[in-house]
């Protein structure tokens, strides 16, 4: 019975939870500090992720500080629960595609995160926003990127867009690379929080008819942008190392599903 019910209930939680944090959003969050606001969001990350059915196990993180100063935190895009999983390890402003200052009742909340809105499809736009992170960076923010651009299929880390992590370069950043991978009990890839390919209902759907879901968030050693000449140099870089990580994990679960038995 509790199988039928899984889906309805957790769609109700996510519903309350986004109700009441539209709520604090609209009142509270114009007055409070902002490590106070941000300790604010870490529990709304905390249960919309748990609303969800979603266990998040942290691999290899190095610095115990929620609160960063001058970090860049990149990682790869697979889920729409992305974001609010990063927000359980690090205080970050995301940088978002404009599209989402939209977005009824989330956009408040979208904006309440500190997001930074750019369009990408306007070069010109890409100079001012990239003069405000710097800002924000060299001020002591930690801002959050996914410098794929957009959400990947799943079965590869796409090629990343340089020009945002300029930023880095300019502020001297370190920069914290994230692999974010999601698994099934069974430890097979659990493609149905995948983003990939549906729209948002689509996908919040699929997740929330699944059961023991994991996501595992490999946090690789940080990287000195003023180590890198170029912001091309320093994106191949990244790539490169989140790539291999990614490659290896999806490795170890292609091997598990050749030897699952068949049903």
């Amino acid at each position: 019975m509790f199988e039928s019910l899984r889906a309805p209930l957790r769609i109700s939680l996510l519903l309350v939870i986004t109700i009441l944090s539209s709520m604090l959003c609209f009142t509270i969050y114009w007055v409070l500090p902002r490590k106070t606001w941000s300790k604010i969001v870490r529990i709304w990350a905390l249960t919309t992720t748990k609303a969800s059915g979603i266990n998040l196990e942290v691999v290899g993180k190095t610095n115990n500080d929620y609160f960063l100063n001058n970090y860049m935190v990149i990682a790869n895009h697979m889920s729409w629960l992305d974001v609010a999983l990063l927000y359980r390890i690090y205080s970050i402003s995301f940088i978002a595609k404009a599209e989402l200052r939209y977005w009824p009742l989330l956009n408040i909340m979208i904006k309440s995160g500190g997001t930074i809105f750019i369009n990408r499809n306007r070069k010109r736009d890409i100079l001012p926003t990239n003069q405000k992170i710097s800002k924000l960076l060299s001020s002591g923010n930690c801002i959050g990127l996914f410098p794929e651009g957009r959400v990947n299929n799943g079965y590869e880390i796409f090629p990343f867009k340089a020009p945002l992590l300029e930023t880095a370069l300019q502020s001297q950043s370190k920069i914290i690379p994230i692999v974010l991978l999601y698994f099934r009990e069974d430890g097979q890839l659990a493609r149905e929080a995948l983003y990939y390919g549906h729209n948002l209902w689509q996908t919040v759907c699929n997740t929330v008819k699944a059961k023991h879901l994991t996501v595992k968030a490999i946090i690789l050693p940080e990287v000195d942008a003023g180590h890198f000449k170029s912001r091309q140099a320093l994106s191949e870089h990244l790539h490169q190392m989140m790539s291999t990580v990614f490659n290896e994990n999806l490795a170890k679960i292609k091997l598990k599903e050749t030897k699952a038995p068949l049903k």
